[in-house]
């Protein structure tokens, strides 16, 4: 038994050096917006809070993100079928930014609902191409643990992202000590979500469209369409991430417990 876990082990190992270039800046760029989730899962929370907004307000905000996912899952994977994985990565790491953006430098509630809704339609459709870009980006015996890989980096640097969301603004606020607290969250927030999704572009940008095959029986399929397969199930699969996953997400377990005597402030 211990044989063969070490021999699956070096078999693992083979086939992560010998990943394609294209497949490690994939891993490189999922590895940046691995951050700004971590970081944005951690503080956005406690940041609308410290706005004085009131628990109602930010239960808003995350059920029309939520909603909004929802009804765009299956529009972004006809895009993406449109378009390409590729081309919807970086069209959705723009959206995402301009989302992040305008949600870390407003304060009105419904300029707060607008940015939560880009973000989360640039979400969804990262959630979408991205499946199918990493499929592409590899060759057939080695995406199991190409998915693997991924599925492993996202969640440590999410965790490194969270690392970053909680010192940065002790180190805000240690170097400026007049800084309202709301600020020193909101600027970690924008550095966190835009500069990842800066540093994201460069790797999906200099990857190379479409270096490995897809099965034949899924090219034969889609023989006359112009892009890679990625739309209609992955966007249901998307719809299904939004559904539940907002419902154990980290960041609604985040507020003080004194928060509920913060008032409300739609204006």
């Amino acid at each position: 038994m211990i044989r063969s876990i070490v021999a699956e082990f070096q078999e693992h190992q083979r086939r992560t050096r010998a990943f394609s270039r294209n497949a490690r800046l994939m891993l490189v760029a999922l590895g940046f917006l691995g951050v700004g989730q971590g970081a944005f899962t951690t503080l956005f929370t406690l940041s609308i809070v410290e706005l004085g907004y009131s628990e109602d307000v930010l239960g808003l905000l995350i059920g029309l993100a939520t909603l909004g996912g929802v009804a765009t899952a299956v529009p972004a994977g006809l895009l993406c079928d449109r378009i390409g994985a590729r081309r919807g990565l970086l069209i959705g790491t723009v959206v995402t930014a301009l989302g992040v953006f305008i949600e870390c430098t407003v304060t009105a509630a419904w300029l707060l609902l607008a940015g939560g809704l880009i973000a989360a339609s640039g979400v969804t459709l990262l959630t979408v191409a991205q499946a199918p870009d990493l499929a592409t980006s590899s060759a057939e015996e080695e995406r199991a643990h190409l998915f693997s890989v991924a599925a492993a980096l996202l969640v440590t640097v999410s965790i490194a992202g969270s690392l970053f969301a909680g010192s940065f603004p002790v180190v805000l606020k240690t170097l400026w000590p007049a800084m309202p607290l709301a600020t020193a969250y909101r600027a970690t927030l924008l550095v966190a979500g835009v500069v990842s999704a800066a540093c994201c572009l460069s790797p999906c940008c200099a990857t190379r469209r479409g270096s490995q095959p897809l099965p034949e029986a899924v090219q034969r399929s889609w023989s006359a369409r112009a892009a890679p397969p990625c739309g209609g199930s992955w966007g249901l699969a998307s719809c299904w991430h939004w559904a539940v996953g907002w419902s154990f997400h980290p960041s609604t377990s985040t507020l003080p417990a004194s928060s509920g005597s913060v008032p409300a402030r739609l204006a």
